[in-house]
């Protein structure tokens, strides 16, 4: 049974169930003796009465609680240190076949044709801590709202930056299709690299065991880990150190493994987004953390990475209940729908629906027709990011080339056609709103230009056209 993990469990459950029965027997064996001469000592039977009558009551409560605690009582706390929120983790927390808490079974390696992949990489908050239907939680209710995209949550309670960067690094390795990745970043991820944390958390982990009773007890063990979270200051101040770690040098070893995992997933052809929780349980007009709020929108904006802070839109809502409960500080139900909303239009806004940036044409759809008709297996045939040898750049006819972005197409259209190799060096690339100047009338221009460019370079090929962008030697 759920309640009983081991002999100990049974034992002090079995020891409060007795302890009413226990003190009604003393109490009829009292009344009997008291029967037999009523004379005799009437104060100290009566003392005994009392105090056998308020134990017996006690133990009932006890038992109640006991019981509420062990087998009814279905919640958790921040730390998930009580043995009640250990038994939710059990109710609640079902992992699917990739290792992650999902209802959906099993996240593919590659993208569903037709639909738009997003990946939440994130810890308890994303994992929907507290939550007890995982339909609840942000991300499933994007899931829900928007058939059109493939929602996959890769998250676990206690990921940091560093856990996200290995997870990464995981699915690069085993070919994993990114399309939208989202970091939902907690203010507390750069924990892993502060030494003051790290000690924090040691000395809260070394009291898990605080006994025999307070161990085996639900009731017992409840209070004792909600007392400790109200008196010591490891656990009550657990977040004062927030702030600090983003003044110094830990900051800009922060940035710099932010950035790497933006280049990482970039790399990999994924475009990178980013929403920010803050701490909820901390809202209200002396919320201490804005100034960490700020300093990472700074960061954000700089790489060039689009950016959800979702302290704006909790902020509204502060007399409302955004925490699990009193004991928990991570997003309630009500929260995350508050997130869903949010991160569903800041989505809209910022991905590339089916493929296309906004305001232009499909760049997939241009890369494969440039690979059928050139014949050359290149990842881009659309960059200008480009380096040439002097012997190249003599022989190419460029006088006859165009002088709108077409250009960049044909100058590779015509390396090819001259026989030089083309070698690819991968690197991060940005696409947001300030890194293009190409409207969609001149995307369109330019698309049809590719495919023309294409087709003159295969017709040429074939003999069956002449063009002064692909001059014949013979």
């Amino acid at each position: 049974m759920a309640g009983f993990q081991d002999i100990g469990d049974t034992v002090v459950y079995a020891a409060f169930a007795l302890l009413p029965c226990v003190g009604a027997s003393l109490l009829v064996l009292l009344a009997r003796y008291s029967r037999r001469d009523p004379h005799r000592r009437q104060g100290l039977v009566l003392a005994c009465a009392n105090v056998l009558v308020l134990v017996s009551l006690l133990s009932v409560v006890l038992l109640a609680l006991e019981s509420y605690y062990r087998f009814w009582c279905d919640t958790t706390d921040s730390f998930a240190l009580t043995r009640v929120s250990g038994r939710w983790f059990t109710r609640h927390y079902h992992m699917n076949r990739s290792g992650f808490r999902d209802s959906l079974g099993l996240y593919a390696l590659q993208r569903t044709p037709g639909k738009r992949r997003i990946t939440f990489l994130g810890d308890s908050f994303t994992v929907g801590h507290g939550i007890p239907d995982v339909e609840d939680r942000f991300a499933n209710r994007v899931r829900k709202r928007e058939k059109a995209w493939e929602v996959h949550v890769m998250a676990s309670n206690g990921f940091d930056t560093d856990d996200e960067l290995m997870l990464v690094q995981t699915l690069v390795e085993q070919k994993y299709q990114f399309d939208e990745a989202v970091l939902v970043y907690c203010l507390n991820d750069i924990a892993d690299i502060d030494p003051e944390w790290q000690a924090v958390w040691s000395r809260i982990s070394a009291t898990k065991d605080p006994g025999f009773l307070f161990t085996h007890s639900f009731c017992f063990n409840t209070y004792y880990y909600r007392l400790k979270g109200r008196f010591d200051p490891d656990v009550s101040n657990y977040y004062h150190f927030v702030r600090k770690a983003y003044d110094g040098p830990l900051w800009d070893e922060q940035k710099q493994r932010l950035k790497t995992l933006r280049n990482l997933i970039r790399a990999d052809g994924g475009n990178f987004l980013v929403v920010t929780f803050p701490f909820v349980h901390e809202l209200g007009p002396h919320y201490q953390y804005g100034p960490v709020h700020e300093k990472l929108g700074a960061f954000w904006r700089e790489i060039g990475v689009p950016h959800l802070d979702l302290l704006s839109v909790y902020e509204p809502h502060q007399g409302k209940r955004l925490t699990v409960n009193s004991h928990d500080a991570h997003p309630s139900v009500y929260a995350h729908a508050l997130a869903a909303d949010a991160i569903v239009k800041f989505l809209e806004k910022n991905i590339r629906i089916d493929g296309q940036p906004k305001g232009g044409i499909p760049k997939q759809t241009q890369r494969n027709k440039s690979r059928g008709t050139m014949g050359a297996k290149l990842s881009e045939y659309h960059t200008g990011y480009r380096a040439f040898s002097r012997e190249v750049l003599e022989r190419l006819p460029l006088e006859n080339n165009s002088d709108d972005f077409v250009f960049d197409n044909q100058i590779l259209a015509q390396i090819l056609w001259c026989g030089y190799t083309v070698a690819e060096v991968s690197c991060p690339a940005m696409y947001f709103p300030e890194a293009s100047s190409i409207n969609l009338p001149r995307s369109i221009k330019y698309g049809l230009g590719c495919l023309v460019t294409a087709m003159t370079f295969r017709l040429a090929k074939m003999r069956i056209v002449s063009s002064a962008l692909f001059p014949r030697d013979d």
